[in-house]
C-alpha cells in the first residue's frame, strides 16, 4: 500500500504543522505496518529536515507552488497523487481525488460558534470543512467529544469516523533543577519571579485580552509579584503591548511571537500554571505539552478539554476575567491543589505518545484503502 501525504501544512509552528512533524517523525523512526510500503508527503517547498525526519519509506515529492492550500490542492495535489490513500491532516481535502481520503478534522468549533471567526470562516470554511468530512472515505479527529461533532454539526455518520488521541512530543517532559531552563527563563523573562504561561496562536476565540484582564485582577487582588507570559503570534487587531499598557500591566507581561520546542519545554517546566481560556477548545496540545511537563492547568469547562486532561485542571465555570482571576489565585495561593495538579497531571499525560497516535493513524489509512467506495454521498 502506498500513502500519500497533503503536506501542505507543515511549513509553520501553530498546533497542525506540529501534529504533521509529530506524525511524520514517528513513521520516520520506523513504520509497523507491513502493507505501507511507501509513504510520500506532497508538498509545495521543500521541508525543513532539520524538524522532519525523512527517510527511504518517508520521503517528499516538492511540487513547486505558489498557490493557496485550495489551489494547489484542487489543481496539482489531485492530478500528481498516485498513491492508494492519501491523508490529509487539516479540515480540507482535494474536490476530486483517484486515491481514497482520509481527512483529520480537529474540530467542529467554525460550526458551532461562527461569531468567533472571521468572514472567510463564516461565509466559506464553516461549509466546506463538513463537505470535506462528509465526502472522506475515513475522518479522524481527536476525541469523543469532537467525534460528536463532527456527527451533529457535519452530517458525518458515527461509523465513518476514528478517533486517534493527540499527544506530547517526546522532547516534554518533566525537568528537576535544570541549568539550561533556568538559563532560558532569566534570558527571556527576565528574572526569576513566578509566572502564569500562555501558548498559541492569539485569535479571537482564544480569548487572550480576557486572559490579561483576569491577570490584571489577580495582581490587584493578591498583591502578589507573578507575570503574564504569553507566546504566539497575534491574529488580534490590537497589540498585546498596548493590552497590556491598558491594564496597567507593561512591567508584567511579555509576548514573545515564537520560541523553539526546547524553549518551549523550559518555559511549560517553570510556570506557575498554564492557562487556556478559550470560548470552545475541544483540543489543545500545548495544554498536553503542559501536563506533561509538570505544570497544572486551567481549561474552559467543555467536553473535549475535560476529556483531553481528564479533569486534571482547574476548570472554568464560564470563560471570564473574574473566573480567569480566581483560577490564577487558587494555584498560586493552594499549594496541595498545586502539586497534587502537577503530579497527577504529569502521569495522565505520559500515558499519551505520539507513537501510538502515528500507528493509530495508520490503522486508519489501512482501513481506509480496504474500503470499496473512495467517498461518502452527500448528507442531507
Amino acid at each position: 500500500m502506498r500513502v500519500g501525504v497533503d503536506a501542505w501544512r507543515i511549513h509553520g509552528h501553530t498546533g497542525v504543522p506540529r501534529y504533521i512533524e509529530n506524525i511524520i517523525n514517528s513513521w520516520s523512526s520506523g513504520i509497523t505496518s507491513t502493507d505501507v510500503k511507501q509513504i510520500t508527503l506532497y508538498t509545495p517547498e521543500p521541508i525543513d529536515q532539520s524538524r522532519v525526519l525523512l527517510n527511504g519509506s518517508v520521503k517528499e515529492q516538492v511540487i513547486h507552488s505558489y498557490a493557496h492550500q485550495l489551489v494547489w490542492q484542487n489543481t496539482i495535489l489531485s492530478r500528481v497523487c498516485d498513491t492508494d490513500v492519501l491523508w490529509c491532516p487539516a479540515y480540507v481535502t482535494p474536490i476530486f481525488c483517484r486515491a481514497r481520503i482520509v481527512v483529520t478534522t480537529h474540530d467542529a468549533t467554525n460550526t458551532i460558534h461562527p461569531e468567533l471567526y472571521g468572514l472567510g470562516d463564516r461565509v466559506f470554511y464553516k461549509y466546506f470543512y463538513g463537505w470535506c468530512a462528509r465526502h472522506a472515505t475515513l475522518v479522524i479527529t481527536n476525541n469523543n467529544q469532537t467525534r460528536a461533532d463532527i456527527q451533529n454539526y457535519y452530517g458525518v455518520p458515527g461509523d465513518r469516523i476514528r478517533v486517534v488521541p493527540l499527544a506530547p512530543a517526546q522532547i516534554f517532559r518533566k525537568l528537576e533543577n535544570d541549568e539550561d531552563a533556568n538559563a532560558t527563563r532569566l534570558r527571556l523573562i527576565g528574572d526569576y519571579r513566578p509566572y502564569f504561561l500562555s501558548v498559541g496562536k492569539i485569535s479571537g476565540r482564544r480569548n487572550v485580552p480576557l486572559v490579561i484582564e483576569g491577570f490584571a485582577r489577580f495582581r490587584e487582588k493578591t498583591g502578589l509579584p507573578h507575570r503574564l507570559v504569553v507566546v504566539g503570534r497575534s491574529g488580534l487587531g490590537r497589540n498585546i503591548g498596548e493590552l497590556a499598557k491598558d491594564f496597567g500591566l507593561s512591567e508584567h507581561l511579555i509576548h514573545i511571537d515564537y520560541v523553539t520546542d526546547e524553549e518551549l519545554l523550559h518555559l511549560y517546566n517553570g510556570t506557575e500554571a498554564f492557562v487556556t481560556a478559550a470560548t470552545y477548545e475541544a483540543n489543545s496540545l500545548t495544554t498536553i505539552e503542559a501536563q506533561v511537563c509538570g505544570a497544572p492547568v486551567v481549561i474552559p469547562d467543555v467536553p473535549g478539554m475535560v476529556e483531553m486532561t481528564a479533569g486534571i485542571a482547574v476548570i472554568l465555570p464560564q470563560v471570564g476575567a473574574k473566573e480567569i482571576s480566581e483560577a490564577m489565585e487558587k494555584l498560586a495561593t493552594e499549594h496541595n491543589l498545586h502539586r497534587r495538579l502537577s503530579e497527577e497531571g504529569h502521569i495522565h499525560a505520559s500515558g499519551f505518545s505520539w507513537g501510538n497516535t502515528s500507528q493509530g493513524i495508520l490503522s486508519v489509512l489501512e482501513e481506509a484503502a480496504d474500503i470499496s467506495s473512495p467517498a461518502l454521498k452527500e448528507s442531507k
